[in-house]
């Protein structure tokens, strides 16, 4: 029953892994489903089982020291409606979701719970206490949902409680909001809750857990007085931090010197590691350095070993530490040049306002097969994605929160245009080179299947065109208040013809902000893309090599069944490029962005977020910013393009790209 009164609330915050699902987006598909694993949770679409695994004391994956992987603690705040359901003539709320209830529980939409906040009693807008540690992946599409209840009962059972709303958004769309606080309108999806309008809003916060700022360096040496027989040896070290039940979690292994392992002593290059993986942030916790003989069979032959903590390697530098094999002193190490700092990460740049742009680049050339035909890679079903628009749907979703316009300049390449059927290497998907860019993802997908409609694919494979016009963009001038890094997207089926003048343009562009991801479509031969990687051996040209590794290259088909996974490879070193390029520069974080006053911006959920109004669209994109900068590219040019609204490009006689359920 529906009465005025006072709540005791509570909120239960879920999470998931989405691989991303395209059955929201196209009509006539089946929802794609995800593959769980070690630290990896994930949403069920259509297929069965989900697995995932919620960080606890550890935190943070083992592995990561490139600040891909970041905690973030989230602090909740809701502010509940005058009037919501009650019982006995009071409320009580909290959130939950992998309980009972008769509508569908979380657990069975694929959400892991993370933990539950405190209730609160009598009371309208309350502003829980209890915060959740949460691994931050930016390569990843991090889902966030909050269910909040009326508690009725001491059981923890959702059946025994009144829902009273819950709201969605992405890890990304909080940690890129402004002062890290998203404001979210709370929805009813019962359909049961009398009152349908302004159910209150939920405001959740993120903060980057203060540990993973703090950066331990060491130089280790081995000190061979007692291992002579081993002057020729391969020897490296292991460090494990304590955990409880005298367990020991390996955080570091050591790569073997190449040099100066004949002297008296060998020294090791210098590690760098946060103090959250090194030891959860307790400087003073048991930590064991192991040293070994490697062996090319795997079987590692064990030096010595000893237990210090970090304190004792910062505060007493050079003092040898006795290494112990078989109860017995066998040698000794020390650590030198020790410093402890914090070190700006990814989400510092983010936080501060860093904006980091995408830009699209799509092959249009023959090889890639008739579009009319099924099984090619263009192939236009209008019910079904082809594999490019799998391929761009999985990136540009993952990356399109930390655009904070919203807009992404797209292009194609190797498509004979209209009317005189001329050959180009760089036109604007959307037919306007003026202005590019597309709004959002949704207008990304619209322009590549009217670009489809409307060019003839064709040829040569051609780079160095679209990387000239990204080095032109990524070339704007930097200050220390306007940081802006760009992430230039390519999508091709193979094999190109400007291999020498696309290396040289990678490696004019490695000194600029600026990182190149290339994904490869269909089952060509990427011997090409691969040597753009250039992950054994950097790329020169013209006696010039390139200053940082800015190319990551992945083939889609590696990851056809799982499509959020491919985002996850081609992102991975994302952060890291970020962060090198910004330190060698002398750019530090700008101080953080100021959260917007209490009750403003409210985001609402309509039901289907991700559906597009035939009425409201039509094919036409919203009126949009040129860009400051561009390499002049031919329009498409077309009896039916049609212009309005100061140029804004138009093509009514074109199908609507309207995404559906």
């Amino acid at each position: 029953m529906d009465v005025i009164g006072r709540s005791d609330p509570f909120a239960i915050l879920y999470t998931r892994t989405r691989e991303v699902a395209f059955a929201k987006r196209i009509g006539g598909m089946e929802g794609v489903g995800t593959r769980s694993g070690s630290g990896r949770s994930g949403s069920m679409a259509a297929m069965g089982e989900v697995k995932g695994r919620v960080p606890g004391e550890e935190g943070v994956a083992e592995g990561a020291e490139t600040g891909a992987e970041e905690s973030a603690k989230l602090h909740r705040r809701k502010s509940l409606p005058a009037q919501t359901q009650t019982h006995h003539g009071r409320q009580d709320g909290f959130g939950g979701g992998a309980g009972g209830g008769k509508m569908l529980s979380a657990l069975e939409l694929g959400w892991v719970e993370v933990g539950r906040t405190e209730t609160i009693q009598n009371t309208l807008c309350p502003r829980f206490a209890t915060s959740f540690d949460m691994a931050y992946f930016f390569e990843k599409s991090q889902e966030i949902r909050v269910e909040l209840y009326d508690r009725d009962a001491k059981s923890e059972k959702l059946s025994r409680h009144d829902f009273l709303g819950s709201a969605e958004t992405t890890l990304a769309e909080i940690v890129t909001a402004r002062g890290q606080r998203l404001c979210l309108e709370l929805k009813d999806e019962t359909k049961k809750l009398r009152r349908k309008k302004d159910l209150g809003s939920v405001s959740l916060l993120a903060e980057e857990v203060a540990g993973l700022k703090m950066t331990v360096s060491l130089e280790f040496v081995l000190i061979k007085a007692k291992f002579r027989w081993m002057a020729r040896k391969a020897p490296f070290f292991r460090i494990s931090r304590a955990r409880e039940g005298n367990e020991w979690v390996v955080v570091y292994t050591s790569k073997v010197p190449r040099a100066n392992r004949q002297g008296p002593e060998v020294a090791f290059k210098t590690l760098k590691i946060s103090t959250h993986k090194l030891n959860n942030g307790d400087p003073a916790r048991p930590l064991k350095v192991e040293f070994f003989n490697r062996s090319s069979n795997g079987q590692h032959i064990l030096l010595g070993s000893a237990e210090t903590t970090q304190n004792l390697l910062v505060e007493h530098p050079g003092q040898p530490i006795p290494l112990i094999r078989d109860r017995k002193v066998v040698g000794s190490f020390k650590a030198v040049k020790t410093s402890v700092k914090r070190e700006p990460t990814f989400l510092d740049y983010v936080f501060g306002g860093c904006d980091i742009s995408l830009l699209v680049a799509i092959d249009f050339t023959a090889s890639n097969g008739d579009p009319r035909k099924i099984g090619t890679l263009h192939f236009n079903d209008p019910h079904s994605p082809n594999e490019y628009e799998l391929a761009l749907n999985s990136v540009a979703s993952t990356l399109a929160p930390y655009d904070s316009d919203g807009l992404i300049p797209a292009y194609g390449y190797g498509a004979k245009l209209p009317p005189n059927n001329v050959v180009s290497h760089c036109f604007a998907l959307n037919g306007n080179p003026a202005r590019p860019e597309c709004n959002g993802l949704d207008g990304l997908m619209l322009a590549y299947r009217q670009a489809l409609n409307n060019v003839t694919l064709s040829g040569p494979t051609v780079f160095s065109q679209i990387l000239a016009l990204a080095r032109n963009l990524a070339s704007e001038a930097l200050t220390q208040t306007r940081q802006q890094y760009t992430i230039l997207l390519i999508l091709t089926d193979g094999i190109i013809s400007d291999i020498q003048s696309t290396a040289q343009e990678i490696v004019l562009a490695s000194s600029l902000p600026l990182s190149i991801v290339i994904v490869g479509v269909g089952a060509a031969n990427f011997e090409a893309m691969e040597f753009l990687d250039a992950d054994d051996k950097p790329l020169s040209s013209d006696g010039r090599a390139m200053k940082r590794d800015i190319v990551q290259f992945v083939p889609f088909r590696r990851f056809m069944n799982a499509p959020g996974r491919l985002a996850e490879e081609v992102l991975y070193e994302i952060p890291h490029q970020l962060l090198s390029y910004m330190q060698d520069h002398g750019f530090q974080p700008n101080p953080p962005t100021e959260s917007p006053p209490n009750g403003s911006q409210v985001r609402t959920q309509p039901e289907n977020e991700s559906a597009v109004s035939e009425g409201d669209n039509e094919g036409e994109l919203l009126p949009q910013p040129s860009l400051n900068k561009a390499v002049t590219a031919p329009a498409i040019q077309s009896p039916v393009l049609d212009t309005i609204d100061q140029g804004r490009p138009r093509y009514p006689q074109f199908p609507a790209f309207v995404p559906s359920e």
